[in-house]
């Protein structure tokens, strides 16, 4: 019943697997999303580590011609001890869709 949309993976050269998504579970509307980021310590069948990486949920829909050509823009690049770099379309602001980026640790 949650969207979990837009998947985009990397991996490190040790085996760990990351995913990066947009994903829906915390709106009970189903509407606003939030860009999620797990990591997989088994070759990407399970993901038991998961954060959401946006600070604020958004509606994708915003600035978008019927919610279309949203999520093109995500990128997930894995660097040594657990560093994940991603970035994100974002439509927080109301108005417009913007890029974001953020570094996590795992």
């Amino acid at each position: 019943g949650k969207f979990h949309v837009f998947a985009w993976a990397t991996a490190t050269p040790l085996g760990a697997v990351y995913v990066g998504w947009y994903d829906s579970r915390h709106d009970p509307a189903n509407v606003n999303v939030e860009y999620f980021v797990g990591k997989s310590f088994d070759g990407g069948r399970t993901f038991p580590l998961q954060k959401a990486v946006s600070d604020v949920p958004f509606n994708p829909c915003v600035g978008s011609f019927e919610c279309g050509y949203f999520g093109d823009y995500t990128q997930l690049a894995s660097g040594p001890g657990g560093l994940v770099h991603a970035v994100w379309s974002d439509t927080r602001d109301g108005v417009s869709m913007q890029l974001w980026s953020q570094t996590v640790l795992f």
